[in-house]
């Protein structure tokens, strides 16, 4: 895609990290294995998760 960007998740977490003032809730709409929202757990009060897969989490 960009060659630029090496792991898009470590630039999305950077982002969360360095510009979202008010961490009170966060949205996972992509559970998957879970490591977004163990990272996004970590830095907002509340943290809603979802998939539609069956296999997640």
């Amino acid at each position: 895609m960009y060659k630029y960007v090496g792991n898009i998740s470590d630039l999305s977490h950077h982002i969360i990290e360095s510009f979202i003032t008010n961490k009170r809730i966060a949205i996972d709409a992509t559970l998957g294995n879970g490591h977004d929202t163990d990272f996004l757990s970590n830095i907002f009060q509340y943290v809603y998760s979802f998939d539609i897969q069956k296999q997640a989490m």
